[in-house]
């Protein structure tokens, strides 16, 4: 699992380390990895990149409506509008001007915008990482946040070092720039788990 949300609620969502689980995860985006055991590894950026994302945490609150949720995680800070889409176009123009103002990195997702330090990790560099020797590797996406992981894998696919399936999980929210990279789609999160069980039971 590579998500952008912190390994503290993988673990919880995922049961990992209880012995029921084999997987790993990956969160932040590959800043911070559980293994299967419950043991877990984290990669901080400077304290200086932790305090200028503290000070833009507190810029954001003061600059935005209260619709517009400002959260700070161990590695970046993100806005969240989905309680008020309306104030989008707003939130949108603050982190362009907040990351432009600080030289972070800007990084939109669903309904969201993530401020992190220069040369944060993605989720290609988790695939990379994980791909590296693999006969086959197959990645689900749904997000704006994993086109770097669909890059990474059409740059596999090039080199000729294994196969690849770029696989889209499609929903009313699905962004073009995930779907276009795709192989093929599937139909909502319900198709993506039958395609999983398929898959294993294969394996």
């Amino acid at each position: 699992m590579v998500s952008g949300r912190p390994v503290d609620f993988l673990v919880g969502a995922l049961r990992i380390g209880e012995g029921r689980s084999p997987l790993d995860a990956y969160g932040l985006y590959g800043a911070e990895h559980v293994a299967a055991d419950g043991s877990v590894t984290r990669r901080q950026p400077s304290a200086r990149w932790r305090a200028v994302l503290e000070l833009v945490a507190g810029e954001l609150r003061a600059e935005l409506a209260s619709g517009v949720e400002v959260e700070t995680k161990q590695v970046s800070t993100v806005l969240h509008w989905r309680g008020a889409p309306s104030t989008e176009p707003l939130a949108v123009h603050a982190a362009l001007e907040a990351a432009a103002r600080h030289g972070l990195e800007l990084r939109m997702g669903k309904m969201s915008a993530e401020l992190l330090a220069p040369g944060a990790a993605d989720k290609g560099d988790v695939v990379r990482e994980l791909a590296d020797g693999a006969r086959a590797t197959c990645f689900l996406g749904d997000d704006i946040g994993d086109v770097p992981a669909f890059v990474a894998l059409a740059e596999l696919a090039r080199s000729g070092r294994g196969r690849t399936w770029r696989l889209a999980v499609g929903g009313p929210e699905a962004p073009r720039a995930l779907v276009c990279r795709a192989d093929a789609t599937l139909d909502g999160p319900a198709a993506a788990c039958a395609f999983l069980a398929a898959l294993a039971d294969r394996i």
